[in-house]
């Protein structure tokens, strides 16, 4: 019975993730054809705010396929928000410059990161960067086999989520602590927070995702 459960729990955690993959891969489509103009944008925009995004944009582009090349843009953006005292720009660099690191295996460069991001987003009220880069603190310990503390940080993750208003990413922390569950060998929790994930993705199945750039 316990191995017919946990099969039933892959399959509806496959069809989430499946979801997921499928808007990142779309994005990551979207990023490669946005690069140009991304690109025009930098070479006539001034040291200031809106060069910090456009680096972050481009970071973004890279992030997971080009890893390199998302930590070389990463710095430049995380540089100049810290020149012109830009926190939110910073922290917005160092959630990407993580992520980058843990594309490319780096979990101990990227927690470093995280942890430094989460202090400056809790000095500088930015709840929505905190829930983001708790998460990539989860995704590290699950990566490394520490589950309990890849619990601890989803679950905190969780706890500043808006479920109606940040559905996408709503869903795709209960997959991560469903998935983590399940590696832990305890059923009734997996199932519990894939049943969860399967249920919002139900109701916002073809729904605009404004959090997908995660």
């Amino acid at each position: 019975r316990t191995i017919t459960i946990l099969l039933v729990l892959i399959r509806i955690w496959s069809s989430c993730v499946a979801q997921s993959s499928i808007r990142n891969n779309l994005f990551n489509e979207l990023a490669v054809t946005k690069r140009d103009s991304l690109f025009n944008e930098l070479a006539v925009a001034k040291q200031d705010t809106n060069r910090v995004w456009l680096l972050y944009w481009l970071t973004g582009t890279y992030r997971f396929n080009q890893p390199d090349s998302a930590i070389y843009y990463g710095m430049k953006g995380l540089k100049l928000a810290r020149e012109i005292n830009f926190p939110a720009g910073e922290v917005a660099a160092m959630r990407f410059l993580a992520i980058s690191h843990i594309s490319l295996g780096n979990y101990s460069k990227a927690m470093q990161i995280d942890l430094v991001a989460i202090r400056l987003a809790e000095e500088n009220n930015l709840p929505s960067e905190k829930r983001i880069l708790l998460a990539h603190l989860g995704d590290i310990y699950q990566n490394t086999g520490d589950y309990p503390e890849a619990m601890r940080y989803y679950k905190a993750s969780v706890s500043l989520t808006d479920s109606a208003r940040e559905y996408g990413w709503y869903i795709i922390i209960l997959n991560d602590i469903g998935e983590t569950y399940i590696k832990m060998e305890q059923i009734d929790s997996a199932k519990y927070y894939i049943k969860m994930a399967h249920k919002y993705s139900d109701i916002h199945k073809g729904g605009n995702d404004p959090f997908s750039l995660t």
